[in-house]
Order: C-alpha cells, then structure tokens, then sequence
C-alpha cells in the first residue's frame, strides 16, 4: 500500500517553498522532500532516523513534542540547517497510521506586516507630500501679497532707480552706490533745477 508521503512524493519534490518531512510514531524522520533537504543542508538520507525534535530550537522542542504526541497539529517551529542559522516554518501535520507528515512553509504573517509597514509608510509620505503642498501654496499666497503690497518699490526701481531706504542709486555701470558719489561724478551730465518749495523760497527771497 503507498504511503500519504508516497502518493504526494512528485507533487512534494516539485515544490520549492513546501516543505515535507514525513515522521513515524516515534518522532523519527522516516522521509523528507527535496526542499526541505536543501534547507536543512544535508541529504535525505542524514535526515532519515533523526528525531524531530533535533531539527529544531532548543526552544521549539516542547512544540515538537506535543505534534509527535498528537496533542498540537500546527504550529511555528525554528528548524536548524547545518549553518546554525534558524529559519521559521509554519508547519501543519497530516495524520496516517504510520505517523504524520509534516508540511512546512516560511510563516506569511511577517511578510503581511512588512506589507502593513510599506502602506502605513506610503500612508505617511501622502500626508507629507500635501502638508508640503499645502505649505507651498501658504508660501506662494504670502509672497503675492508681498509683491502687491510693495509694487511701488518695483516701479520706483524701473522709473528712478535710487533705494528709498538707503538713498544709494543704481547705474549700469557701477551697480549700487552713493548718491553723492554719482552726483559728483556724473555732475556735468545733470540738468539743475529747483523743486517747486525750494523755487517760492527763491522768489519770496
């Protein structure tokens, strides 16, 4: 009569994520796939007679136990390749009369919470993405109404370019300077006059 492991055996060699252990009633390894061979870095037939409990942590063995007894037919064991390296398997044992096969296949639950981590993450960055949009936009008003409440300044540059706060003028040639410099220097070049106080202080006198 084929054995539960021997009717699944193609099926099992096949797959590179399950991994199959088929263990007699006395918690020996009777039988393993080729994936759970190469994760545990030793042949069949080293894995062949060994007990289970002496794949996994010191940790898991009560866990292992209580599958062998048949009071626990699922559970997250720490198995132990020859690297000393632990990795997690989510194992579920299939009842037969010889004993149980053990299938095992790397635990999702921390994959999906890396997944919860990368949407709360994204959750975040689209938060902060229109809290700085809504910054610049706050920023961009503010400097409108700057610009509008200051238009003369721009108009008094472009028509007279002399600063209303230190008195320097602008030439092409020297850039800001004093006044006084560019009265001395481009005197010649000015027309005099009186400015219409100045000129009735003028008549009057």
């Amino acid at each position: 009569m084929t054995s539960l492991f021997d009717s699944l055996r193609p099926f099992l060699d096949a797959s590179a994520l399950v991994h199959a252990l088929n263990v007699d009633s006395e918690g020996a390894v009777s039988g393993v796939n080729d994936a759970a061979a190469r994760r545990l870095e030793r042949t069949s037939a080293q894995l062949v007679g060994l007990p289970l409990s002496s794949l996994v942590t010191g940790t898991d063995r009560a866990a292992a136990a209580e599958i062998v007894n048949g009071t626990c037919d699922s559970a997250v064991l720490q198995f132990v390749p020859t690297n000393l390296t632990a990795f997690p398997l989510s194992v579920q044992a299939l009842r037969h009369p010889e004993g149980f096969l053990l299938l095992g296949e790397p635990p999702i639950l921390p994959y999906l919470r890396i997944g919860d981590d990368l949407t709360a993450h994204a959750n975040d960055l689209a938060v902060q993405s229109r809290e700085r949009a809504r910054q610049t936009r706050k920023l961009a008003g503010q400097l409108a109404a700057h610009e509008s409440s200051h238009w003369h300044l721009a108009r008094d540059q472009a028509v007279l370019p002399i600063c209303v706060t230190c008195g320097r003028v602008k030439t092409v040639e020297f850039g800001w300077e004093d006044l006084a410099d560019f009265v001395q220097r481009s005197g010649r070049f000015l027309s005099h006059t009186y400015c219409d106080s100045c000129a009735r202080e003028e008549l009057d006198g």
